[in-house]
């Protein structure tokens, strides 16, 4: 099975160590990975519209990395 991972720079997160609400996810050397599969009532709003994304496309990963690119659509955070 291959999984698809969005991968998306950290400066998508609201902080350094944010709040993933029930989504399981590990740290790793540059930010984080986060598993996703259903939404959740407990998804922070700062998540929403990135799990969204990721129902759309069937990405089952998100990888948060602070080599990656800022994507335009969604939020930055400049922390």
């Amino acid at each position: 099975m291959i999984e698809k991972t969005l991968t998306l720079s950290t400066a998508h997160m609201p902080c350094n160590e944010p709040d993933f609400g029930d989504l399981r996810y590990e740290s790793h050397e540059f930010g984080y990975i986060v598993f996703f599969c259903t939404f959740s009532s407990k998804t922070p709003d700062w998540l929403r519209t990135i799990t969204e994304y990721c129902s759309a496309t069937n990405c089952t990963l998100i990888n948060f990395d602070c080599d990656a690119d800022i994507v335009p659509q969604f939020q930055a955070y400049d922390w």
